[in-house]
């Protein structure tokens, strides 16, 4: 009750924090409230994520980066005050693979070879670990090598995930990422801090804050004796020197053209996909009355209103590496969809299912059945009926049905990233638009935006010619 009382009357501060102090911070922060009776509220996120969120007015007191760079930007254009930075901790850079792994690998150098079909890392302009991954491959000179094999994480936790499934060989991340894990991973060995710039946590003040004094409060407590123990069991550790000189992080997508017409193949087999099961499907159903006939139309209709990252989470729970289909693809012929095209295919196909069955069905359904009966009747099969008199007569609103999926297919995002991830040599229109926001580089993006835009327009139009058409 005391507690309670306490939060009520204390001033709320909220703090935005690389995701890999979440464990430990939110801990500390517990702690804090014991002590003080002031309340903490985090956002966590990769560290370039974050830094976007601030500089679009997110209201963030306290800011608490995976690396310096991301600091630097805010107090460049004026949103924190580079007078309250302060460094929180530090930590290590380990490889890992999957407990489950024969592999054993000794060296960055061994990511080279043909054993190793993927290695994981965060996306490195706005994933900080990323970044110092970047850094010691480039040390190395094993980047260029090894390009086609990255797979890039949104964040330090997805890689980890990566690896604990085995959709990757290996992966860099955090050693107290690393450790958070548990037995689902193994350390093959802490990478040399002279391979890459200081793993630093420095904390700042954001400059429109106005809880200023009880931010540089909490700031503060993360450096006290009590905090630094905490830090230090989690496997934190003192920063040292900052080292430099590690080279710069170049383009990690392709040319806007090459991006679009990536996009537009996948879309277009996407909807092709999708066809061969939407059309019969709509017929029969159009066509029939049976038990659990509305659960089924129920399933097929369901990822048009299930947000993007489920549909995402269902495709990798049925067809990843440990999924329920793709545990035996894996084990028998040594395949995954993930972070291939087959897999942005079956994504977009999923989300773009609905759009075309539903039109599709209706179309079936204003089919006069006599039509198709006097057919029959002289010697007509189903097929043939299906061929030359159904599919001719419902084709307006198919037609529309086959827009609309494509559109729907073309600006997938959120299910392709989950299973086709963040790729250096390949990516789609919405990723690559996605990733300048992410880089802090909106404008970047402006020219894949057109073109989007641009193609959507078209889609539209040709949808109300096709709608138009059906009327007449």
């Amino acid at each position: 009750l005391l507690l309670l009382a306490q939060a009520t009357l204390a001033e709320k501060i909220t703090v935005a924090a690389a995701i890999s102090l979440k464990e430990t911070i939110t801990k500390i922060a517990g702690q804090y409230q014991i002590d003080t009776g002031q309340v903490v509220e985090f956002t966590f996120g990769s560290s370039g994520q974050l830094l976007g969120q601030i500089q679009q007015g997110a209201p963030i007191d306290l800011f608490i980066s995976a690396a310096d760079v991301q600091v630097d930007q805010l107090i460049k254009e004026g949103f924190a005050d580079a007078g309250s930075r302060k460094i929180i901790t530090g930590n290590r850079l380990v490889l890992i693979t999957s407990a489950k792994s024969n592999l054993h690998l000794q060296s960055i150098e061994s990511l080279k070879e043909d054993s190793i079909s993927k290695v994981a890392i965060g996306e490195p302009k706005s994933v900080p670990a990323g970044l110092y991954a970047w850094q010691t491959l480039q040390h190395v000179h094993a980047l260029e090598q090894i390009r086609n094999k990255l797979i890039l994480g949104a964040n330090v936790r997805q890689v980890l995930d990566y690896v604990e499934t085995g959709e990757v060989s290996a992966g860099i991340v955090y050693a107290t990422d690393a450790a958070q894990a548990g037995k689902s991973v193994r350390v093959e060995f802490v990478i040399p801090a002279d391979h890459h710039q200081s793993i630093v946590y420095p904390a700042v003040l954001i400059s429109k804050s106005k809880k200023q004094v009880a931010s540089a409060q909490f700031r503060d407590y993360l450096l006290n004796e009590k905090s630094q123990m905490i830090w230090n069991e989690s496997g934190f550790v003192s920063p040292v020197a900052m080292v430099s000189g590690h080279g710069t992080v170049g383009p990690l997508k392709p040319g806007v053209w090459q991006t679009g017409w990536l996009s537009i193949r996948i879309a277009l087999l996407a909807v092709l996909l999708a066809s061969v099961f939407a059309l019969p499907m709509a017929y029969v159903n159009s066509r029939s009355s049976y038990r659990g006939k509305g659960l089924l139309e129920g399933l097929l209709v369901l990822p048009m209103v299930l947000p993007p990252t489920v549909v995402g989470y269902l495709i990798i729970l049925a067809m990843g590496s440990n999924g329920i289909v793709g545990e035996y693809l894996n084990r028998w012929f040594s395949y995954s969809i993930m972070f291939r095209m087959e897999g942005a295919v079956l994504a977009a196909a999923t989300v773009a299912f609905p759009l075309l069955y539903l039109p599709a069905r209706g179309a079936f359904a204003s089919v006069e059945r006599d039509v198709e009966d006097v057919a029959r009747l002289h010697g007509a099969s189903p097929l043939q009926v299906f061929r030359h008199i159904s599919l001719p007569l419902a084709a307006r609103g198919v037609v529309s049905g086959l827009i609309l999926s494509f559109a729907r297919a073309l600006g997938e995002l959120g299910a392709t990233v989950m299973v086709f991830g963040i790729r250096t040599t390949q990516t789609t229109l919405p990723v690559s638009i996605y990733l300048d926001y992410e880089h802090g580089e909106m404008y970047k993006g402006l020219p894949a935006v057109i073109l989007l835009c641009t193609v959507s327009m078209f889609i539209t139009v040709l949808y109300n010619r096709s709608a138009l058409s059906r009327r007449n």
